[in-house]
């Protein structure tokens, strides 16, 4: 079939170079049991995104395989959260905003967020567009609100904490939120100001500053 056969060469054209390789496998790998390791860190280094809010027809090829892959390491980190349930899964990820910009992401997040109960895992949805949780807004439990740049945004996780968005003292507040300073809507609607301080060990483990 002709059709059949462009489809298979442009298939291994992106199987051969780039980032799309990630997607692509073969019968006879063997992943890793789910159980390796008690933390499983999944990252790509150069990862091409688009810019929040960029519409679908002016993605540029990279940025289309950017988001495919990010979407397929959500799977496949859900798949392994939910493949023992009567083990507790911490699902971290970051970048969330991302995977707001289609439907299928946005399908899988949803998928993420209310798995939590029936699957025993604790997802942790991490973005720097506040915009984007309000539509996740109603299958998150806590919010934690650090620091910003500009009133708008402010005003946007005043909005998600459920306070006031015109009140000009706690909007100042949360721009001048620094070093682990944030407010947090706790599980019972309550709200905040807290101080996050990680132990020394932890912040230079985890540290992925370029240089240091």
């Amino acid at each position: 079939d002709p059709d059949a056969a462009e489809a298979a060469r442009a298939i291994e054209v992106h199987g051969r170079g780039g980032i799309a390789k990630l997607g692509l496998g073969t019968a006879e790998a063997e992943l890793p049991g789910p159980d390796a390791a008690e933390v499983v860190s999944l990252r790509i280094a150069g990862l091409t995104l688009p810019r929040p809010g960029t519409p679908r027809s002016e993605l540029l090829e990279d940025e289309r395989v950017g988001l495919a892959i990010l979407r397929l390491l959500a799977a496949y980190a859900v798949r392994l959260c939910a493949s023992d349930p009567g083990r507790h899964s911490v699902l971290a990820m970051d970048e969330a905003w991302a995977l707001l910009a289609d439907s299928q992401g946005r399908a899988l997040l949803e998928r993420i967020s209310r798995l939590g109960r029936s699957q025993n895992i604790s997802p942790i949805l991490a973005t720097q567009m506040l915009g984007d949780a309000e539509e996740l807004a109603p299958l998150v439990g806590a919010f934690f609100a650090f620091g910003v740049e500009t009133s708008e945004e402010a005003r946007a996780a005043l909005t998600l904490l459920r306070l006031d968005p015109d009140e000009e003292s706690a909007v100042r507040r949360l721009i001048g939120h620094r070093a682990g300073r944030c407010h947090l809507r706790d599980f019972e609607g309550q709200v905040g100001a807290i101080q996050v301080e990680p132990p020394a060990w932890m912040l230079e483990r985890l540290d992925t500053t370029p240089g240091r």
